[in-house]
């Protein structure tokens, strides 16, 4: 384009020099004058164009060297989440196991209910087997009534019976009898009596009546708690 430009600078002086001498006419010189303003103006909007390019390929480069450290930081970010990933894991698989050992100190009651008694002090070890509570379910509490066996007669499950508690004396009770025991109290006992030596004095046996509470507040109740009751025998 340069090399066109000046060659039409070079035509334009010739010609005016021959449109002075009268050689040409001036319409031919016009047509010179105009090609070389057009072919200047299309020179100097591709340079300008050429700048814009050129302007913009730095701009890229410079775009292309920013995306390339990004990836590179994309890269070595992704490295460190992956660190992180396996040390998170590692961390979950020992917080799993310190909750699993936690799990082993604390002790869970199968009930809902009230420590009656505590076998053990705070330090001591215990292994499995171990009492460490005794436990009393409120919504289980019962009567146990020690009858003399000439009494249980007209007495079965299903018999009424109004309680008294000593403690309570304000307080009413009502129950009903839920089954006798198959077994005397005294079969059971610490020290059962024994008669293989062949002395033997006849003692009225007790028998274990279990009544269950139907009225009154079993909250105020306390195991062991003595009292009277009065069971209605059923009638023959």
């Amino acid at each position: 384009m340069d090399a066109e430009v000046s060659q039409l600078k070079a035509d334009r002086r010739r010609y005016w020099n021959l449109y002075l001498d009268k050689a040409v006419a001036k319409h031919d010189f016009e047509l010179v004058d105009t090609r070389l303003k057009v072919t200047t103006r299309k020179r100097e909007a591709l340079k300008k164009k050429l700048q814009a390019l050129v302007l913009n390929q730095k701009a890229a480069n410079d775009d292309l060297k920013i995306a390339k450290a990004d990836l590179k930081r994309i890269a070595e970010t992704k490295k460190s989440i992956e660190e992180l990933g396996k040390k998170i894991a590692s961390l979950e698989v020992q917080l799993k196991d310190a909750r699993l050992q936690l799990s082993y100190c604390t002790l869970k009651s199968p009930i809902t209910g009230r420590a009656a008694k505590k076998y053990v002090s705070v330090g001591d070890v215990v292994g499995p087997g171990t009492p460490v509570y005794a436990l009393v379910d409120p919504k289980d509490i019962f009567i146990l009534v020690l009858l003399e066996e000439t009494k249980l007669k007209g007495v079965g499950p299903g018999c009424p019976a109004e309680i008294k508690i000593d403690a309570l004396p304000g307080e009413e009770y009502e129950g009903v009898v839920d089954k006798i025991l198959p077994t005397s109290a005294a079969k059971f006992a610490l020290v059962p009596r024994d008669i293989s030596a062949g002395e033997f004095t006849k003692v009225v046996q007790r028998i274990p009546v279990k009544v269950k509470i139907t009225k009154g507040n079993i909250s105020k109740l306390v195991v062991g708690m003595g009292g009277e009751i009065e069971i209605k025998r059923k009638k023959r």
